[in-house]
């Protein structure tokens, strides 16, 4: 096949962006693939074709909608696939829905948090794009990466028909419990923290469940939390001082080697408010760690709670996130046995089985343009 994926910027960093690296890296091996992107890092580039979509890449929102336009105007013809992710355009075969914008925001704005000054703009217009990048008019398939996904088509923009349940896929290679014997000591001992203490680790934006990670920790005496985070923590470290526990909590920057900070934890909470998927959390899964998280998240499909996880009905409900630190703090066997259970659970989600369904979806949107056309006599 000759295939074209769109996508805002191409790394190896998390979100579309990853999902598009991994599944490209994959297919340039038995096709020809071709990226569309603003932006792009990749360390084994050959075999793919990039091209530059110009867009205005200093605020989110204008990236975005800047990137519309010239990425629509530039969909190629000849090409077997136009694989987009999300709002890449307007022209396409396919769509993979990472995400369902309008419950992102109604979700924060549930939970407190002040909308931006320009989120009143990103309501107005983003939204009814989306809908339409993922509709009928604009995408012959989606791509739905989680049951959550699925769902949320349906109930925000009636799409039900034509929709591929594919998992993200996972790199059980490179998180792998094993690590915990090569990083879990010098990383303690980079945090100055004993190798006998108990770290509860988050990943992420820090509006996806963080407040309530800390205040869980705080419940637990002796259980510390470490946040890998990207994002402005300004207001998670007012809570640590009002809650007394700065000494407690370990503040990572962004980092692209978080496999490290798996191997050195002892358990990952992510009680997130909205999360169609979630790659940390089956990474996490994936380094033998046992993961706390909310039913918000994608990725709690993969979870059976108390077997190889724990699920939480309401994201901020830090007395119950507690509790099941507390458990795997005070019986270390069990916690282990968890972290083992949730190894395997993600083992057969590969990023090979991903790209293979992803094949199969585009072998669907093909074998639709060869059918043949019923004419009234």
């Amino acid at each position: 096949m000759k295939i074209a994926f769109f996508v805002h910027d191409y790394h190896r960093h998390g979100g579309h962006s990853r999902y598009v690296a991994e599944l490209a890296s994959r297919l340039k091996l038995n096709h020809e693939v071709h990226v569309f992107a603003n932006t792009w890092e990749e360390p084994n580039p050959e075999g793919i074709i990039f091209h530059k979509v110009p867009a205005i890449s200093n605020r989110e929102l204008l990236k975005v909608l800047s990137f519309i336009v010239p990425a629509t105007w530039m969909a190629p013809k000849g090409f077997d696939i136009i694989h987009a992710q999300g709002l890449c355009g307007l022209r396409h075969d396919l769509t993979t829905a990472h995400f369902i914008q309008p419950l992102w925001l109604r979700e924060l704005k549930s939970r407190g948090y002040k909308p931006s000054k320009f989120s009143w703009l990103w309501t107005l217009v983003v939204p009814p794009l989306e809908h339409f990048a993922l509709g009928p008019n604009c995408s012959k398939r989606v791509i739905a990466i989680s049951k959550r996904i699925v769902d949320d088509l349906k109930s925000e923009y009636n799409i039900e028909k034509n929709v591929d349940l594919i998992y993200h896929g996972t790199d059980i290679v490179r998180f792998h419990p094993s690590l915990k014997g090569i990083y879990r000591d010098s990383i303690r001992r980079d945090w100055k923290v004993c190798q006998s203490d108990f770290i509860a680790l988050f990943v992420g934006n820090l509006q996806k469940g963080a407040h309530a990670a800390i205040k869980a920790v705080n419940s637990v005496q002796g259980a510390r939390l470490a946040l890998v985070s990207g994002s402005n923590n300004s207001k998670e470290k007012e809570l640590c001082r009002e809650l007394g526990v700065e000494d407690r909590i370990i503040w990572i920057p962004k980092s692209k080697e978080v496999e490290k900070y798996f191997a050195a934890a002892d358990c990952f909470v992510f009680p997130t408010v909205y999360e169609p998927f979630g790659m940390v959390i089956s990474e996490a899964m994936a380094s033998g760690l046992p993961v706390i998280t909310s039913k918000s998240a994608g990725a709690a499909d993969l979870i059976k709670h108390g077997e190889n996880g724990f699920l939480v009905d309401e994201p901020w409900d830090w007395e119950s996130i507690g509790q099941h630190i507390q458990f795997l703090m005070h019986d270390p066997k069990k916690s282990e046995n968890i972290g083992h259970l949730a190894r395997l659970s993600v083992e057969p989600y590969t990023w090979d089985k991903c790209a293979t369904e992803t094949l199969a979806c585009y072998q669907k949107i093909i074998d639709g343009r060869k059918a043949p056309t019923v004419t009234r006599q």
